[in-house]
């Protein structure tokens, strides 16, 4: 969703996770400020920022629920580019 200076936009996915996640990005924001996050249960699996073009990530767990959150992070600057981030093709397996 829309989010303005120092929020913060996330989702989370509960899910039981096999071998590995694997998603679709795409970042245009504020270098090395505004950040694309993503966690598996609290713990960060990577971060995006700048411009990054799209992209597969995939990230592989142990067998079991977890916990799977993205999060486009804003600081307290201006606004650059689409100052956006993207998350699609979600695919757990």
């Amino acid at each position: 969703g829309s989010i303005a200076d120092s929020e913060s936009s996330c989702f989370t996915i509960t899910q039981h996770v096999e071998f590995s996640v694997q998603f679709d990005l795409s970042v245009d924001s504020e270098g090395n400020f505004d950040f694309l996050k993503f966690n598996v249960d609290g713990l960060l699996q990577g971060s995006w920022d700048g411009s990054v073009p799209w992209q597969t990530h995939q990230v592989q767990v142990t067998s079991g629920t977890h916990d799977l959150t993205w999060c486009y992070i804003k600081d307290a600057g201006y606004q650059v580019g689409t100052d956006a981030a993207w998350v699609d093709n979600i695919i757990i397996n």
